[in-house]
Formats: C-alpha cells, structure tokens, sequence
C-alpha cells in the first residue's frame, strides 16, 4: 500500500456529530483545527464519563430530535435521547472500528459512541438539571433532560472533519493540465485523490463490509454514493450516520412506521438481511464483484460530485457550484487508477470480513463487552441475532 497522500483539506475545518440514525442538525457548529486544550475542570470524555464535572450544558438549533452538549466549552461530549436504534447504533459503530482496524493503521474510524445505561441516565438527569438555569435555549435543554427517563440515550464525541461533499464544493479546482503526455490530473489538495490512494480504497473497503453486515447502504452501497456521511480531516475518514432505520438493520424486535405502527421482530429482521444481494454477496466472498459495482458507482458519481446545479427550494436552477473541466475530466483519471481501485477495495472487503468474524466472536464470548457496546440490559435477543448473521457468512445459511 501506498503512502498515505497529503493533508486533503485547506485550514479551514467543520465539526459533524456522528449519529446513528441520520441526525446532522450539529454538524457545522462547532469551528476545528484548533489545539487540542489539555483536560480541566468540566471537561468530559465519551468514555469513562464523569458526568459530576460538568460545567456546561447546551443544546443544538435544529432538528427534530436534538442533542445537548455537555462539559466544558469547546470539550462537550454529545448526547443524544430518544434514539431507537441506539443497540444497533453502538454495535455498528464498534464493528466499523474493529474493520477499519484490519484496513489501514485506522484510517477510516467511526467517531467515539456508546449507549448510556439506564443507571447512567439517571445521573445524567440529576446533573444535568442542576445546569439549566444556566443553560441557553434553557426550554429546549429542559425538553431534552425530560426525554433521558425515556431510554435510547447516546454519547458521543464530536467527529472532526468536513463531510466530503462539503469539501470538494469548497475547493475551487480539482484538477491540473499535465506537464508531459496531455490530459488532465488530480491537484494535490483534491479530496477526490481518496480514489486514487490505495490505503484509503481498502480501509474504504473494510468499512463497507461493516456496512454490508449492518444492512446499511447509505454511504457506498446504494443507488447513488452518500458523500454527506464520510468526514475527511487531514489524513482520516471519518464514517457517521452508521445504522438505517430499516428491517434488515434491528437486531431485535422493533416497531416500524410513524402513524401507523407495525410491530416486527427479530427474526423479521434477519429474513430481510439475508435476503439482500449484499448479504449474500459478503457471505460467498464476491469482494471482487462488490468492488467492481462500487467503483461504477463512483465513475457515475464523481462528475455530478464535481459539478452540479444549485436549485432553490422551488427546484429551480439558480446556479452551479464547481468546473464542468473537472467532471469532464474525472471519468478518466478514474478509469487510470480503476485496477488499483478495485484490487484494494476488494482486499479491504476480505480484510474487513475476515475482522468482522473475530469481532462477533468476542462480542459474544468475551464477558461483559457486549453491555459495555449496547449499553446493558437485556441483550438475549440481539446476541441471538449477531449469532446468527455471523453463522450465516461462516456458512450461507
């Protein structure tokens, strides 16, 4: 493998919260590339934390749901109440860890989650409302304490970096005239150049196959590649919103639907994940088949990535952001590097299958790490469903 390539962002860097059913409503808040401040007084992590040292407590603008923040400022940990797939969120999460582990010295990570358990919680809410006299959106911050005794209840950390889409909108050119031989090539500080680096498409690989196993394809496995949820800073990836709010993703009964509730249960769940052409495909070990797709994926993608409309809330065109000279010349510089691409995604994907095996393993046999991941309680069924889809890619069946 090759070299990490250089730094891929200019100075200027964005937050995003990492979380596992879609919610960005923090992402941009918080302004990064500064020093890291050394641990003081209310400061928090998100592990081991000590919910007594908190000094400050705050809440996002936006979304449906919200988050607060608590610690010290600038040194928050997020959480995040009433999250239905925060079991599925945290497995999925370590999953992701454990693979990008086996891809590349930790290249690709997902940001730092947990499930906080319910003794935990209740900490939480008796500290937390000793903050919110001093707390700002002081009744959005109460709303959010109130939904603690609900369950569902999630810390993280604060992923650092800039969703890729965001990045490559904000670097004006991408590619360069070559000196010798015509053409075009990738500027150094395109993030685009993640394509072409061999130790970022196998760590990418090893992450889709703690993707494949969670039923999620809302970053590289869907119809159309999902940039929004690939941070990059500096040198790392970053990997958010981790879990879909779909059969195949619960690994235990679950309710679906917002008006009308259709309640299901886990083995629901695990008939619809084994039914997936990705299922199988991560099963029989076609990493070379699930490359090839990926990168069409991205030859389709890329151009639109580098040049594309801006319409208002209407639908109308008000603008284009990026050069058509770069989406013109993108499919190319791909297509040069498409061996490459496809050997080291697809030897990240048998890496990362391969992790995925030992890793349920010891989330299943090793005393205590499994609570400690889902956040405790009673994990009888989820431990039947993570038996069961590891059999079913040892096996098939």
């Amino acid at each position: 493998m090759a070299l990490e390539s250089p730094d891929l962002l200019r100075p200027e860097h964005v937050a995003a919260l990492q979380s596992s059913a879609g919610n960005k409503t923090v992402q941009g808040l918080f302004k990064l590339g500064r020093k890291k401040k050394p641990q003081g007084p209310g400061a928090l992590t998100w592990q081991n934390t000590k919910w007594a040292d908190a000094r400050f407590l705050g809440a996002s603008d936006g979304g449906t749901t919200g988050v607060l923040f608590a610690g010290a400022r600038g040194q928050e940990v997020v959480v995040k109440p009433g999250e239905a797939m925060d079991v599925e969120g945290g497995v999925a999460s370590y999953m992701i860890n454990q693979a990008a582990a086996a891809g590349g010295s930790g290249v690709a990570l997902a940001p730092g989650y947990r499930v906080a358990s319910s003794t935990e919680t209740r900490q939480m809410e008796q500290v937390f409302r000793g903050l919110v006299p001093a707390a700002g959106k002081e009744k959005r911050v109460s709303n959010l304490i109130g939904k603690l005794s609900a369950g569902g209840v999630v810390v993280q950390d604060v992923a650092q970096g800039k969703a890729l889409n965001e990045a490559i909108d904000d670097l004006p050119k991408h590619t360069k005239q070559r000196r010798f031989g015509g053409g075009r090539k990738l500027r150094a500080d395109s993030p685009m150049r993640i394509f072409t680096d061999p130790r970022k498409v196998h760590s990418l690989g090893s992450v889709h196959a703690a993707d494949m196993f969670s039923g999620n394809d809302d970053r590289l496995g869907g119809d159309v590649l999902n940039l929004e949820n690939i941070l990059v800073s500096g040198n790392k990836l970053g990997m958010i919103d981790n879990v879909m709010d779909k059969d195949k993703s619960y690994l235990r009964d679950f309710t679906i639907g917002k008006t009308v509730k259709t309640k299901k249960t886990a083995d629901d769940a695990i008939a619809d994940w084994k039914a997936q052409p990705a299922t199988k495909q991560l099963a029989a070990g076609k990493f070379d088949e699930v490359a090839a797709q990926i990168f069409q994926r991205l030859l389709k993608d890329a151009p639109r990535a580098l040049h594309h409309d801006v319409n208002d809330a209407a639908g109308r065109k008000i603008g284009s952001r990026g050069r058509a000279v770069d989406a013109d010349a993108i499919t190319e510089i791909l297509k040069e590097h498409q061996d490459m691409f496809e050997m080291a995604f697809a030897a990240g994907l048998a890496a990362g299958r391969d992790q995925l095996v030992r890793s349920l393993n010891k989330l299943l046999q090793m005393e205590g790490l499994l609570e400690e991941v889902a956040g405790g309680g009673d994990l009888t069924e989820v431990r039947r469903v993570l038996a069961t889809r590891r059999d079913f890619l040892l096996n098939g069946a």
